[in-house]
């Protein structure tokens, strides 16, 4: 097994320390958000985009919400 050098994805990986569990959960986490993010804004209408929101978990909405607005302000 080789240790996670960043990203996600790559197969089979170690993850020795704390820290590093830390950072792959965080690497997860974002890349999860950014594909919702990326979901919601090729979603046809206004109402669509709302209720994917309002049916993710309420503990990511903000984040989802802060990537959304992140790729609007990218367009």
């Amino acid at each position: 097994m080789k240790p996670w050098a960043g990203g996600i994805g790559g197969g089979e990986i170690f993850l020795p320390d704390q820290k590093t569990r830390v950072a792959y959960g965080q690497a997860c986490r974002e890349a999860i958000i950014d594909s919702a993010a990326r979901y919601v804004m090729n979603l046809g209408s206004l109402e669509a985009r709302r209720a994917f929101i309002a049916k993710y978990p309420a503990k990511m909405q903000d984040s989802l919400k802060a990537r959304i607005k992140e790729i609007w302000e990218e367009k």
